[in-house]
């Protein structure tokens, strides 16, 4: 069963599949096409779960369900998941691939990999006030852009006293 984005609360398990590039109008339709037919078969021990997905700056696929109606299990999740690789292979698409940060440079969105980070923070590319796409959030109401010094990166901007 799916509702719109707006329908679910602010307490909704949130998935974030960040796609590794910018998805253009087309494929951003056929994705939604695909997930809402997922979405509409997903199910909790034979219980159909409330869910709504949606693509945010043409770069995040979001998939969230509601916990007040029927909460989802491991093997719904698994479910998902698996449906997700198979979507993501089918587009060509990183929906899975992790070790990566997202965050806004001069209007567009980047994306670094870990290894990168110290190097991108000493050439000024990714700084405190970066905002950076928080991947990780577990619910709705978490998701969006902070400031990197507001999230675990933080660790990497703390200054040392002399």
């Amino acid at each position: 069963m799916t509702t719109s984005w707006q329908h679910m609360p602010d307490d909704a398990h949130l998935w974030v599949y960040p796609a590794g590039r910018r998805l253009s109008g087309q494929e951003q339709q056929t994705i939604l096409e695909e997930v809402e037919a997922f979405l509409q078969g997903w199910r909790a021990h034979g219980k159909p779960l409330r869910a709504a997905a949606v693509v945010v700056d043409d770069y995040f696929l979001l998939v969230a369900v509601d916990p007040n109606h029927e909460p989802p299990s491991g093997c719904s999740i698994d479910a998902q998941v698996g449906f997700i690789r198979q979507l993501a292979q089918r587009h060509g698409l990183a929906f899975l691939e992790r070790g990566q940060v997202y965050f806004r440079n001069a209007g567009s969105i980047e994306s670094l990999p870990l290894s990168a980070l110290k190097e991108a923070i000493a050439a000024g590319r990714l700084t405190a006030e970066s905002p950076v796409y928080r991947h990780e959030a577990a619910v709705k109401a978490a998701w969006g852009c902070v400031p990197a010094a507001e999230t675990w990166l933080k660790r990497y901007f703390v200054k040392t006293k002399a």
